[in-house]
């Protein structure tokens, strides 16, 4: 089995959500995730927001700036802060970084 050295990050579970929702043939859909899977839905809602038709999050951090190394990716800090909405064409919530 083949792993990252540095392991795996909410970019790389994003990314396997979109292949999985291809797979399906799912244009778009309302994402969901608890606990750590909520860091993972918010990264899959600022990597794709036109496949976002919404997004709940269980019992998931608001931020892990308070946590010792936690980054949601190598490049920035994310947080509900960082979180811009928005409505796309079809009237569903399009969140984005910033």
């Amino acid at each position: 089995m083949s792993r990252p050295a540095e392991g795996y990050r909410p970019h790389d579970f994003a990314t396997d959500l979109a292949a999985f929702m291809d797979a399906l043939q799912l244009e778009a859909a309302v994402i969901s995730g608890g606990s750590n899977g909520g860091i993972v839905a918010r990264r899959f809602a600022i990597d794709y927001p036109e496949r976002t038709l919404g997004l709940v999050l269980l019992g998931s951090p608001a931020t892990l700036r308070d946590k010792p190394g936690g980054r949601i990716d190598n490049d920035a800090p994310l947080g509900v802060g960082t979180i811009i909405r928005k409505r796309n064409k079809r009237g569903g919530t399009i969140v984005e970084g910033r």
